[in-house]
């Protein structure tokens, strides 16, 4: 996040509620509702999540993260998204 102008930062931060670190990324992907994507661009996708799920197992590695921690961890993620919704 640090690659990317101030105030850019601060909009996405707003978006998402919440400060982010200078160590993490954030996704954002737009799509038409019912549109079938093309094989081609459907393979592109695999092969981008491919990678970026590799590049979390390596850091879970690197860092000792063990699966259940991982998975804890976006439990809980997805509860504090709930109750700001909610």
């Amino acid at each position: 996040m640090n690659d990317i102008p101030a105030a850019e930062r601060q909009a996405i931060e707003a978006l998402l509620g919440r400060s982010l670190d200078a160590d993490q990324q954030v996704f954002i992907m737009a799509y038409t509702p019912n549109a079938v994507p093309s094989k081609a661009v459907r393979d592109a996708a695999r092969a981008s999540l491919q990678q970026t799920f590799a590049k979390i197992d390596e850091y879970a590695k690197a860092h000792g993260v063990t699966p259940e921690e991982a998975d804890a961890a976006l439990d809980d993620a997805m509860e504090q998204i709930r109750r700001r919704r909610g």
